[in-house]
């Protein structure tokens, strides 16, 4: 009669430990939405520069009214590739940024219940673009220093100058 007891419990432990797995699951096929079940969508694409080299680090963001949080962002891997993934169903503008690049929008993305679309980006390389300020301030000591044009210019030498001090040889 133990045998029975210990299995039973097993069991048990096991379906509750098996459903808590089930539950914890960062993929999820639906999404309740006021008592409906609605799938979920993914935004998947590729980035790339001009001359079709793949580019990682690229910020992307996927914006829309259907979102919680109304933006998700997610980083290229090395390859170039994302996922933005459990999106729920909407119209989303995608952006992607990355230093040196200019930004590239695509927006009206409409993405139906239990579908992937992919949105690929060709980023092009932003123009060098440099700003130079430079103040300056008229100070009268400087103008003090300035020598006449009509006089000429005649050394000075201090008398505790380097210059000014002759060597004198051993006695």
């Amino acid at each position: 009669m133990v045998r029975p007891l210990a299995v039973s419990r097993c069991v048990v432990i096991g379906v509750t430990t098996c459903i808590g797995a089930l539950a914890a699951s960062p993929v999820r096929a639906a999404q309740d939405r006021g008592g409906k079940r609605v799938a979920q969508s993914a935004i998947v694409g590729v980035v790339k520069d001009a001359t079709g080299a793949v580019l990682p680090g690229v910020t992307v963001e996927a914006a829309s009214p259907a979102l919680f949080k109304q933006i998700r962002s997610i980083m290229t891997d090395d390859e170039g590739k994302y996922q933005i993934l459990d999106l729920p169903p909407g119209v989303y503008a995608v952006t992607f940024t990355l230093n040196g690049f200019k930004r590239f929008s695509r927006d009206g993305v409409d993405l139906p219940a239990a579908f992937t679309a992919t949105v690929n980006a060709d980023l092009s390389v932003a123009g060098v673009q440099e700003t130079v300020i430079v103040t300056a301030r008229k100070r009268e000591e400087d103008l003090q220093e300035v020598p006449n044009p009509s006089q000429p210019i005649r050394p000075m030498i201090s008398r505790n100058s380097p210059s000014s001090v002759c060597p004198t040889s051993a006695r």
